[in-house]
């Protein structure tokens, strides 16, 4: 077997492209999807996307908030660490 063989049986439609996306953020932070954001270091990645987690738990969402570029020092000293 290929490893690509699973590439045989899936095909997309027009629909597919049709489905409503209900966004957290208006046209900017999708519901159910992925969002990647791409900087050279220093730009303020993790303070943009610890905003927005903090924006969303004031929206009573559940968050759960990732940073693998910070050492935990870094973390601490920034407040952005919360253990419950």
């Amino acid at each position: 077997m290929n490893t690509l063989d699973f590439l045989n049986g899936t095909s997309l439609v027009v629909d597919d492209f049709n489905a409503n996306t209900n966004f957290i953020i208006s046209d900017f932070l999708a519901e159910g999807l992925i969002t990647l954001f791409y900087a050279d270091g220093g730009n303020g990645k993790s303070w943009l996307g610890f905003a927005i987690a903090k924006h969303c738990t004031q929206l009573s969402k559940q968050v759960i908030y990732l940073d693998f570029d910070n050492p935990l020092s870094v973390l601490l000293k920034n407040a952005i660490l919360m253990i419950y």
